[in-house]
């Protein structure tokens, strides 16, 4: 179950949608405002907002899927985008107005599109194509998106990384000597507080304004404690 302003939002049994649905159910009432049988693994952004994918039944080269946004209360689908990954892939953090994606470069392997978008017209904020691979992401409220992820080096030790960047544009990253539990906490003064497999720390960013002419991370860090 997940709650709406004024919903109540529960997924439907396969014998009713084999390929997964969802409906929602009125708070006030009880009674069913609407159902979709094409959301099979919804998520949920800010309070109203849940996206989900489907199959893109348009031959190749077109992607492999449609990444779309439904309203919860109302069932009104808000918008609907190409993407190379379901949801439960792509979107790797969201909030009330944004939603933060990755997904697979569709010709050069090893490159990720990611992309920040509105959350209620799909229309991207920011986007780039890089190496940098993210397993989720914290958005502030000023527009600063972090991008974080685990991972093992060639010698198989594990491994975080971290990677920020302004609304302007700009990039911050930063890798660990632990893989990273959960996203890191950012404080207006300048640290992120990592919360690594062992114990927790902090280290120094900074995102530079404005726009950079071509995309360069600058893989360099104020302070490591």
């Amino acid at each position: 179950l997940w709650v709406a302003s004024s919903s109540v939002i529960h997924e439907l049994s396969t014998t009713v949608a084999p390929g997964g649905g969802v409906a929602s159910i009125d708070l006030t009432t009880g009674a069913e405002r609407w159902r979709n049988v094409t959301i099979g693994e919804p998520i949920f952004a800010g309070s109203d907002l849940l996206v989900a994918s489907t199959a893109n039944q348009e031959p190749s080269p077109a992607a492999a899927f449609s990444l779309f946004a439904v309203d919860a209360n109302t069932g009104e689908e808000l918008w609907r985008n190409a993407s190379t990954a379901q949801a439960f892939e792509a979107v790797i953090g969201a909030t009330n107005d944004r939603i933060a994606i990755t997904q697979p470069h569709q010709v050069v392997p090893g490159l990720h599109r990611i992309a920040l978008l509105d959350s209620h017209t799909g229309s991207a904020i920011w986007e780039t194509t890089t190496d940098i691979r993210a397993d989720g992401a914290a958005i502030e409220v000023a527009d600063l998106t972090t991008l974080y992820s685990s991972m093992r080096t060639s010698n198989g030790d594990a491994q975080g990384s971290i990677a920020m960047r302004g609304l302007g544009g700009a990039w911050w990253t930063a890798t660990t000597s632990e893989t990273i539990a959960q996203p890191p906490v950012l404080s207006g003064g300048g640290l992120a507080v990592v919360s690594g497999a062992r114990s927790s720390f902090c280290i120094g960013r900074t995102v530079v304004e404005p726009l950079q002419a071509s995309l360069t991370v600058d893989a360099t860090t104020e302070n490591a404690n």
